[in-house]
């Protein structure tokens, strides 16, 4: 295979050629092409095969000879630079008719979908009989056309219905491709999962901003310098409700939303006695939260969400049987909007609204974040992310996240050099049954490239702002850390997990602060109080 192939390929699986959490691999190399390398499982069984073209490899990877045993079959094809071959679906489909007709004749193709964050990979979900045993498969497949030829790469993994769900195929998947990527798998390695270290490192250094509650529920706002871990308060407890602080790029301002009397103030750093000025939305709307605000990179905007009540119109009431006409009331939406605001003249420019009579959150925007180097607001609606401009809410841009459900993400923010976002992401581990897993994904905005940083399995992002609070998360000012705030929590049911964190109150959650080094794949935890939140770098 050409090497250039290899590499051009390499760029679409960046993010499921990360290393796998599977405690051992073994590396094996095609005896036709040391270049073609494979990883799996350590102790089961490779069977390799090599057309009579020494072109097309494949191996069957099992993890005994026994019946009921779980698989991966693997295929490496290169194509010709005139192939007709164009598209990853395409060349599944290829894969799985062979596999129907040569190998399995009870294999069916039950529904095929693109990679939730690749579109370049074609997930086929499969389901076949193998000795009078139903088994069930995931197949990822990828057709890329190089300089001077094209190749196709399919992998199945497949088990018995009663076990498929407590494998992990993503990264089961991870392990059998990287080392064809020149990833450090080999014989001995083993990658531990992700930990919590209570000591943070000597290197991480700088100050954050957060809200601490007391016992008796009154917030402060505080700061936490690192790497002592100090806390200092910078504004004392009080009776009205701080919550999530922000600061601009240059770290001269700083804006805190008031709940409960629905205003936002916004003051300089360190004088925060002097108030510069405040934002209030007119009484109409009765129900008024602001939600996570943020400042524009050159300190003259500030963008904020909003949740209120509107009118929606007028209803009429008629009789169930008769249909004779009994009266008429008002309907009442709930109005959600990214508002931006002039701090200098006051005025206001709405960027994105929508109204819903049930408000089942599905299309409210949420998680608005200034660009620190450009007038973009980005912010997140359903499952897209959308690109708009701060000062005259214009659309710049926008695409699909691959998520199926708006709760599975949660909060965004900036790199400090404005080219990369991140946010939590909530997948289910092992299918519909399996366990919840949370993930810092990090997303390339030029390239769209999506890299999830797994978070320790007790941990979920949390706010004790309330459910309809994002979680809060910020980047160092040098870009290699980030900061979020968790609470503990059982993850071994998604189901469970996902009824116990709709219906948590704001008043039980029992939340501190961690960092996630990017580059050590490390999370440090730097509150232990179980009541600081809605963290925020300050200088980034």
């Amino acid at each position: 295979m050409k090497r250039g192939i290899l590499y051009f390929f390499s760029l679409a699986f960046v993010s499921v050629s990360a290393m796998s959490q599977v405690e051992s691999f073994d590396v094996y190399t095609f005896q036709a092409n040391a270049a073609a390398r494979i990883g799996y499982p350590a102790n089961w069984r490779v069977q390799e095969h090599i057309d009579e073209t020494q072109t097309i490899l494949s191996a069957v990877i099992t993890k005994t000879d026994q019946s009921e045993s779980e698989g991966f079959i693997v295929f490496f094809i290169p194509f010709p630079k005139d192939t007709e071959m164009k598209e990853s679906k395409q060349f599944a489909g290829m894969i799985i008719e062979y596999l129907g007709n040569e190998v399995y004749a009870g294999l069916t193709l039950e529904n095929e979908l693109p990679h939730s964050s690749i579109p370049a990979i074609y997930v086929s979900n499969l389901s076949l009989l193998i000795e009078g045993i139903k088994y069930l498969g995931r197949s990822y497949s990828s057709f890329m056309m190089g300089e001077e030829a094209g190749l196709g790469i399919f992998v199945m993994f497949y088990a018995p219905n009663s076990t498929f769900g407590k494998f992990n195929v993503d990264e089961m998947l991870a392990g059998v491709l990287a080392p064809i990527f020149d990833a450090n798998l080999g014989t001995q390695s083993k990658t531990a999962p992700p930990s919590v270290s209570s000591q943070s490192q000597s290197s991480v250094m700088g100050k954050i901003f957060a809200v601490n509650e007391s016992p008796a529920g009154e917030k402060a706002l505080v700061s936490i310098e690192l790497p002592s871990k100090s806390m200092n308060q910078i504004i004392p407890p009080n009776n009205v409700a701080i919550l999530s602080p922000t600061v601009s790029v240059k770290h001269s301002l700083l804006a805190l939303p008031l709940d409960h009397i629905s205003k936002l103030i916004i003051s300089p750093y360190p004088d925060t006695e002097k108030e510069v000025s405040f934002v209030e939305l007119p009484a109409a709307n009765r129900e008024i939260h602001f939600s996570h605000p943020t400042i524009s990179h050159d300190g003259r905007m500030i963008a904020f969400r909003v949740k209120g009540m509107a009118v929606a119109g007028t209803i009429d009431s008629h009789d169930w049987y008769s249909g004779a006409y009994k009266g008429s009331y008002t309907a009442i939406a709930s109005e959600v909007s990214i508002v931006g605001f002039d701090i200098k003249t006051k005025s206001l420019k709405v960027s994105y609204i929508t109204k819903d009579m049930l408000d089942m959150g599905e299309k409210s925007p949420m998680y608005p974040a200034f660009s620190p180097v450009e007038d973009v607001i980005a912010f997140v609606t359903f499952n897209q992310l959308q690109f708009i401009q701060g000062s005259s809410a214009k659309k710049l841009n926008e695409f699909d996240l691959g998520n199926e459900r708006p709760i599975d993400i949660s909060g965004l923010a900036w790199s400090p050099d404005g080219k990369k976002l991140a946010y939590f992401q909530r997948k289910e581990v092992g299918g519909f049954s399996g366990r919840a897993q949370y993930y810092i994904a990090v997303l390339d905005i030029a390239s769209r490239n999506i890299q999830n940083h797994a978070l320790p399995d007790n941990l979920r992002p949390g706010s004790r702002g309330g459910i309809a609070s994002a979680a809060c998360l910020d980047f160092s000012p040098d870009g290699r850390c980030i900061v979020f705030c968790a609470e503990t929590a059982d993850l071994s049911s998604a189901i469970k997990e996902d009824y116990a964190r709709l219906e948590a109150q704001s008043s039980s959650i029992a939340t501190d602060i961690f960092i996630f080094d990017i580059q050590k794949n490390q999370t440090f935890q730097i509150t232990q109080n179980n009541r600081t939140f809605d963290p925020v770098w300050k200088g980034r």
